[in-house]
């Protein structure tokens, strides 16, 4: 501790250097000739330690006062949120019986008319007078063809040089190239499989081949409808393979997902019960016939989707 002796320290400059530091915390003595201001200072200097010592009493007092409202804000806080959560569930809850009252007592009605409000909207979108652009995916060149010609005649406003008639298809193979069936065989003795196994390694090899065909049609037809908008979209084909066509161009080619469409399928195929069809805007044709289309059965089972 630093101590310090000040003469002339009763009063003026002595008793301002006194109080500094007495401040810092230093040992003061003060010495004057005048014996009555020297007691005077002494006093004021017990008085200030008195204050001090009150003010930082008040001072932990207040910090405490503080720190015990902000434990009670953030509480009631919690209670308040804990209290809007429970209305907020009781409005769910509430909500959800009229809702389900509402539906037990309107279902029904509320399904036939969202059903005539379907077949209304369908009538605007799939018409044949707005048809004037279109893409035809066909199996092979012949049923390109009759479709070609039964479209031509269905709709009136048909542009043939704005629309795409693509002039390629997808023909699965029913047995493997001869090359490939060897090497296959050949493999297959080198491991000496039972027929049975051979059989199988050569469904699944066929199976593998008819893939890598697809996938280079699927490749070359998005290129070639990558600027198509096109007013119907018409797909030709077995049910998988016409299915995973359209699927394939709604992913790749986001603007034609919208496109009314029409499925030519050669083979039985329906929605799961009681269901829709997964695609928007999508109609199906089935023919089920053996050989190529005729121009006239087209036509017939074409204008058939829209007698309604």
């Amino acid at each position: 501790m630093q101590r310090v002796l000040i003469t002339a320290g009763a009063s003026g400059i002595g008793r301002a250097m006194a109080a500094g530091f007495a401040a810092a915390g230093a040992q003061v003595w003060i010495a004057d000739r005048d014996g009555g201001a020297l007691v005077l200072t002494s006093h004021a200097r017990h008085r200030l330690e008195e204050l001090d010592a009150r003010i930082a009493a008040e001072q932990e007092r207040a910090a405490n006062d503080l720190e015990e409202a902000e434990a009670d804000r953030t509480f009631f806080r919690e209670e308040l949120d804990k209290t809007e959560q429970g209305k907020n569930v009781l409005a769910r809850r509430w909500v959800w019986a009229v809702v389900t009252d509402w539906l037990r007592d309107n279902g029904e009605r509320l399904h036939e008319e969202l059903g005539e409000l379907r077949r209304r909207h369908e009538r605007l979108w799939f018409y044949r007078a707005q048809v004037n652009r279109m893409v035809l995916l066909a199996s092979n060149g012949a049923n390109r063809e009759a479709l070609t010609a039964a479209c031509r005649k269905l709709y009136p406003g048909l542009d043939a040089e704005q629309s795409h008639m693509v002039p390629f298809a997808y023909e699965p193979a029913d047995v493997l190239p001869d090359r490939e069936r060897e090497a296959v065989e050949a493999l297959a003795r080198k491991e000496r499989l039972t027929a049975e196994q051979m059989h199988a390694r050569l469904d699944a090899a066929l199976a593998e081949h008819n893939e890598a065909l697809l996938t280079d049609y699927l490749g070359v037809v998005t290129t070639q409808l990558t600027e198509a908008r096109p007013d119907l979209l018409m797909i030709e084909h077995a049910p998988e393979i016409a299915i995973r066509i359209l699927e394939h161009l709604h992913r790749e080619l986001p603007p034609l997902k919208g496109t009314p469409t029409i499925l030519v399928m050669s083979d039985y195929w329906a929605p799961p019960a009681e269901q829709a069809l997964p695609w928007p805007r999508t109609r199906v044709v089935l023919l089920r016939r053996m050989g190529a289309l005729s121009g006239a059965d087209c036509l017939e089972h074409l204008r058939a989707l829209y007698a309604a």
